[in-house]
């Protein structure tokens, strides 16, 4: 249920509307809780689908928190290798010292 949540809070926070919380609100409820969510024409595929995964009816079908933190869309810090980390570490040190400087004189 945690999933289907969440699915729904997203959708919600990148389409800017409410969904309904109940049947007595909208009869589109039930629709929703079938799994089916409008879909967002500002998004990418990707996302869209993602979405729908998430509310899946059978939580059987819906990703795990550790799917969703292994998504290179969601975290595209997974596909990055320990160099290139390591080197925007550096350069954000280097960032921060600079606006540190700043501040200070």
């Amino acid at each position: 249920a945690d999933m289907f949540s969440l699915g729904l809070t997203l959708y919600e926070a990148a389409s800017l509307r409410s969904l309904p919380k109940n049947s007595s609100e909208d009869s589109s409820y039930q629709t929703i809780k079938k799994g089916h969510l409008p879909y967002l024409n500002n998004y990418s595929i990707q996302f869209n689908t993602l979405l729908q995964t998430m509310v899946h009816p059978s939580p059987c079908f819906r990703p795990s928190t550790s799917e969703l933190l292994s998504d290179s869309h969601l975290n595209p810090a997974i596909a990055q290798t320990k160099a290139q980390l390591y080197m925007e570490l550096k350069e954000t040190k280097e960032k921060l010292q600079t606006l540190q400087m700043q501040v200070y004189d």
